[in-house]
């Protein structure tokens, strides 16, 4: 069974994602949230997901969320400067696909160069 691993679901638009993804049949139980504070993201917990805690400054606490996962969606706001913390924690991965959506993403451009 597929795993996704959701990062920033407690965010202004992860919210919305997370309820979205809820009313997926197909996607009840496989889904893993990671959050700062798991007191703080009852909503999530109340969806059925999977909570694990973890730091979006830590290239190894991204890679433990992402452990078992095949699918990455990530929300966190990109003007925060996570995402080149998400793509280290990617490398090396067996992860197929990763979707990055954010509402800061189009106010700057993103250069980083993966190896």
């Amino acid at each position: 069974m597929k795993r996704v691993c959701l990062i920033g679901g407690t965010g202004f638009l992860g919210k919305r994602v997370a309820e979205s993804m809820a009313r997926q049949p197909e996607l009840r139980g496989i889904v893993r949230a990671m959050v700062r504070d798991p007191a703080r993201a009852q909503r999530l917990r109340e969806l059925g997901f999977e909570l694990v805690q973890g730091d979006l400054t830590s290239v190894d606490s991204v890679r433990a969320a992402l452990d078992g996962c095949d699918v990455l969606a990530a929300t966190p706001g990109l003007k925060l400067g996570h995402t080149p913390t998400l793509l280290r924690a990617l490398e090396g991965t067996s992860m197929e696909r990763g979707v990055f959506v954010s509402t800061a993403g189009i106010f700057q451009s993103l250069e980083l160069q993966i190896k």
